[in-house]
């Protein structure tokens, strides 16, 4: 049986938590003709590696300190692109204080990139576990780092502690949502009058409306299928007519191909022991923007703790968003503001999540400075980082 303590992927630096990288930006490329030709080997293998690490992966072994975990103790699934990563991991721990097994889970999305050794760096931008039961949030920039060994479909990636963790690449189809002729009938009923008001054939009406709907709805939908693509920080949340003061609440999503990670952090209040707790809620999502640009997801695997333990969320919960992004329905949602492009996602039972788009991707300078002098001290950088540093 295993504790979460043990996939926490060992950090190895902490910079001081932060909303932004302070204007830093991602080292960019050199001109290979610039590199002497060891050196182009390495970056054209770097890039190739970032390349087919790019996609989703389901966990499917984990082995630490020579044990292997017991098959169906632990679950999880990994994704990663352009420079951008999330992880959901559970397993069944053990509660010392109560004598009984108990779900335990991580999430994390980071920053990512491969560097010329063929080493996974990572650094942190939100993320939680609950080793000892309740919930901790980790600080924004943890940096770890992972020898990689990818032979697709298969991803290992392997800590010099001799942690070892496998994964499988997910090959499934796109989400399947199910017809729409149902909601494009509903969306042209009614129709009887013609653009100057007069009444024609109900069966005319109804096909030059539901065309004309057709070529704004395709518009719309390659819009929006664009412009989600990424990662979004969430600036506001509003839940039952009321919105959570900020400070009590902070989220990141990222949408990549067909899939969508999404990590929220909140304060809550223990009722019994009259205090704040940390809440945390996580999950991968296939999804798809439907015909009419409605957010559709279905959950791979997730977990919550709204009442203070944590709950894993069964897979294929499907749950629909209307969408409003920035450039689609600007005009009447008032949208422009400075800071640039904004997501709304409003759920049927009220709830609504307002996302600014983060524009953070790769590494910055600072911190693949401070991996090259953790790497000073002597280590083999093909290994893994051993040791955690402690926090500035």
């Amino acid at each position: 049986m295993l504790l979460l303590t043990a996939l926490s992927l060992v950090p190895v630096h902490a910079f001081p938590p932060q909303d932004s990288r302070d204007g830093e930006v991602a080292l960019e490329d050199e001109a290979f003709e610039d590199l002497p030709p060891l050196m182009q080997l390495r970056r054209e293998l770097q890039l190739e590696a970032e390349r087919d690490l790019a996609g989703a992966w389901q966990l499917e072994s984990l082995m630490i300190d020579g044990l292997d975990a017991p098959p169906g103790e632990i679950s999880g699934h990994a994704l990663f692109g352009d420079g951008l990563g999330a992880l959901l991991m559970h397993s069944i721990g053990w509660d010392e204080a109560n004598q009984e097994e108990a779900p335990t889970a991580q999430a994390l999305i980071f920053r990512y990139r491969v560097d010329e050794f063929g080493a996974l760096q990572t650094s942190t931008i939100i993320g939680h576990s609950n080793p000892f039961g309740g919930i901790e949030y980790e600080l924004n920039g943890v940096l770890r780092e992972y020898q990689i060994d990818l032979d697709d479909p298969f991803l290992s990636l392997r800590h010099q502690s001799g942690m070892v963790v496998g994964f499988s690449r997910v090959i499934d189809e796109a989400l399947e949502i199910g017809s729409f002729e149902r909601l494009a009938r509903r969306a042209t009923a009614g129709v009887e009058e013609d653009e100057d008001g007069e009444e024609v054939e109900e069966g005319a009406a109804e096909e030059r409306s539901l065309n004309a709907f057709l070529e704004y709805r395709q518009e719309r939908l390659a819009l929006l299928q664009e412009g989600i693509v990424g990662s979004w920080r969430l600036v506001a949340y509003r839940q039952g007519g009321e919105e959570v003061p900020p400070g009590e609440i902070s989220a990141l999503a990222i949408f990549q191909g067909d899939y969508l990670a999404l990590v929220i952090h909140a304060l809550g209040y223990d009722e019994s022991n009259e205090e704040e707790v940390a809440l945390a809620q996580a999950g991968v999502f296939r999804y798809r923007l439907d015909e009419f640009g409605t957010l559709v997801t279905s959950t791979i695997s997730g977990h919550s703790n709204p009442y203070g333990e944590v709950e894993w969320e069964l897979g294929g919960e499907l749950r629909e968003y209307h969408v409003e992004y920035q450039g689609v329905q600007s005009d009447a949602l008032g949208l422009r503001e400075a800071g640039g492009e904004a997501l709304i996602l409003r759920h049927s039972t009220g709830t609504t999540m307002r996302f600014a788009r983060a524009r953070d991707r790769g590494l910055s300078e600072r911190e693949i400075e401070r991996l090259n002098k953790i790497r000073g001290l002597g280590y083999d950088p093909r290994g893994g980082i051993d040791a955690a540093v402690e926090p500035r």
